[in-house]
């Protein structure tokens, strides 16, 4: 197994991977894992690099999360501003 930046050349295994999380998975399939303003993506890779096993993204600048409101589960993205060289 492999860890490795995600680029054009492993789009092709993005619709078989799932983990059971819909916001995870659509990161990764509707192309956001490309876009280098949502930050860097890497991905685990089976041996034969024919299967994306799980995968992780670094940005900063950004949180992600899921809140539950009146019930339901929202997901909420909160972008950081950066203020006297401290991020918050």
């Amino acid at each position: 197994m492999d860890i490795i930046r995600y680029t054009s050349e492993y789009k092709n295994l993005k619709e078989q991977f799932t983990c059971g999380n819909i916001v995870i998975d659509n990161f990764l399939r509707n192309d956001n894992a490309l876009d280098e303003n949502q930050g860097i993506t890497y991905v685990l890779l089976s041996d034969k690099k024919d299967v994306i096993i799980g995968y992780y993204n670094i940005e900063v600048g950004r949180v992600d999360q899921m809140e539950e409101i009146g019930g339901n589960v929202m997901y909420i993205e909160r972008r950081l501003a950066k203020r006297d060289g401290v991020w918050c």
